[in-house]
């Protein structure tokens, strides 16, 4: 750890030491007094694309050799500190420049079981472990929950599991501190990856959890066969409790399309939907979980950003699949059926989960326009008109489950970021299809700007004659204005204090944006009696992933939830 304290230019006294060392004599500034900052490790030095792990430096403190200029990639090398002391009084203090012992993290003497090759080893990095992430991301296991260092038997039992996995072409064993899954867990990639697309520090989307190390192991062979129908593969379940035991789950990768749900439960089938289109053009449908004798349904709407011009679209990439569309074979092929069961409404093996037992509905995202559009547009530079036809898309999937699903007594729309504004723009479309109570779940998805500031999106707005109190210069007006117009259903809203993601997507800053959450989720509670909302302190974005959260005041939020969807009279907010 480095102590450094206020400065004036370049100068800096340095008792015991000839030289000014080379990365202080290349600084650029210094900050304040007090301020501790991070000491780099061999080759590493960006403490900006990395602020949460003491293994390196910020970036305004460059290492002093050529190593310096890949500062932002990992390094596996063993770790050195140093540490600077003295007064804060520069022109009364004296500063010593000491040593600090190496430490290293991850375990050496590992060695790759036969057929295999030991890649990379990194310490407090992991690779995605979700195909939003790591498109070539197929599955992943516990290996233990309890383990304290990493053992070659975990590499073993790592290896195994690629070996289990069909398409396994590289496992990644990675040693966790307090993750909900386990301390050791393994995970399967399609592809070999390199030390540089280790990125993460925690758990599931910046989740509880650090990650202590992890290695990569890639198959000399290439890619484990495929099967030709049905993929097994043994799973830990996420759940807030030690209690929670591991399960079997089974994904159907049959190669037909389906229009009609088959008689299989608690499996995920595909449903193409005619009239559907991606931002391409090619038609696209959705998901469907069935449960045995459920007259209940949750439809989830994906995440995944928005844009609006030919830069934001094509270039920056903004959104999901807008190059790609959206498929059965995307559903497969991107190992969505694993990703969702991490998502809390969908997790059927979580006993915390009060929707254990309903029916899923998955729409994909892959239209670009927080799934509120409808325009046909020719963006200059594109080589194919751009179809945002999310809220279409949205409409006809929903017709299409009703007709599939009639006797259904009990509807929760619901989503994650782009999701979140997606279920409230599509809250009256599944008024009109079910004819049934619609409870809405919106995890942050909040904005100042009115919605409709992207013209060439041409977002649908709720329907005024249905919502007089729906203002179309404020989008977070719309969920307040839908609970007050729907006095018996229920309305949730979930945030981080501060979202890290929605200001920058939607041109605000982090302040305004956070004034704007605090003044909507007061709306919330003291303007209607069906609408409430679970704020967590810290920046972060979406909260669904997992459950382990608390507001400030310790309430969970897996018990916001529970009362929200048991309709408990004592639901609150916090």
């Amino acid at each position: 750890m480095v102590k450094v304290t206020t400065l004036t230019g370049a100068f800096l006294a340095v008792v015991g030491v000839t030289a000014i060392p080379s990365f202080l004599e290349r600084s650029a500034w210094i900050p304040s007094g007090g301020l501790e900052v991070p000491a780099a490790g061999d080759g590493v030095s960006d403490g900006a694309t990395y602020p949460n792990d003491d293994q390196f430096g910020q970036a305004f403190i460059p290492l002093g050799r050529p190593s310096s200029k890949l500062s932002h990639l990992p390094s596996s090398a063993p770790f050195r500190g140093a540490s600077v002391t003295g007064s804060p009084n520069l022109s009364l203090g004296t500063w010593k420049l000491k040593k600090l012992p190496k430490r290293k993290r991850y375990v050496a003497g590992l060695v790759a079981p036969a057929g295999y090759t030991y890649s990379w080893a990194v310490d407090g990095y992991r690779l995605a472990i979700a195909t939003n992430g790591a498109p070539s991301y197929l599955n992943r296991t516990t290996i233990s929950k309890d383990a304290s260092r990493t053992t070659q038997h975990h590499v073993n039992a790592c290896v195994r599991f690629c070996e289990k996995t069909p398409n396994c072409a590289m496992s990644h064993l990675i040693k966790f501190i307090d993750f909900s899954e386990g301390t050791v867990v393994c995970a399967a990639y399609s592809s070999t990856l390199p030390k540089s697309e280790a990125k993460y520090t925690t758990g599931m989307f910046n989740g509880p959890g650090e990650v202590k190390s992890s290695y990569t192991f890639y198959r000399n062979r290439g890619k484990v066969p495929p099967t030709t129908t049905t993929t097994k593969s043994t799973v830990a379940t996420t759940t807030t409790s030690s209690k929670a035991s591991s399960s079997i789950s089974a994904t159907t990768t049959s190669t037909s399309s389906s229009s009609t749900p088959t008689s299989t439960y608690d499996q995920w089938q595909w449903i193409d939907v005619a009239g559907t289109t991606c931002s391409d053009g090619s038609s696209t449908g959705f998901a469907l979980n069935l449960h045995a004798n459920s007259t209940e349904l949750v439809i989830g709407y994906q995440e995944g950003g928005s844009c609006y011009d030919y830069q934001t679209c094509y270039v920056e990439k903004r959104a999901y699949n807008m190059q790609s569309g959206f498929s059965r074979g995307s559903f497969f092929s991107q190992n969505q059926p694993s990703n969702l069961r991490w998502w809390f409404p969908f997790a059927r093996d979580n006993q915390y989960n009060p929707w254990q037992t309903s029916n899923y509905a998955w729409i994909p995202y892959c239209t670009g326009d927080l799934h509120g559009g409808d325009n046909i547009i020719q963006y200059p530079g594109a080589d194919h008109p751009t179809y945002h036809k999310g809220f279409v898309n949205g409409r006809l999937d929903m017709l299409k489950l009703r007709e599939m699903l009639p006797n259904l007594t009990r509807v929760w729309i619901a989503g994650s970021s782009a999701g979140a504004f997606g279920s409230i723009l599509q809250y009256q479309n599944a008024q009109d299809a079910f004819g049934i109570r619609i409870d809405l779940l919106a995890d942050s998805g909040e904005t100042p700007k009115p919605i409709t500031i992207h013209q060439s999106q041409n977002i649908q707005v709720p329907n005024k004659s249905r919502c007089p109190n729906c203002n179309d210069a404020n989008f977070d007006s719309y969920i307040v204005g839908l609970a007050q117009s729907n006095p018996t259903s229920r309305f949730a809203s979930m945030s981080w204090s501060n979202d890290t993601t929605i200001p920058i997507n939607q041109g605000v800053s982090y302040q305004d944006f956070s004034a704007e959450l605090i003044r909507l989720f007061n709306e919330q509670n003291t303007q209607t009696t069906n609408a409430r909302n679970f704020m967590v302190q810290g920046s972060n974005h979406v909260l669904l992933y997992t459950t382990q959260y608390n507001a400030a005041d310790g309430y969970t939020q897996a018990t916001f939830l529970n009362k929200f969807k048991t309709d408990d009279p004592n639901w609150s907010s916090h």
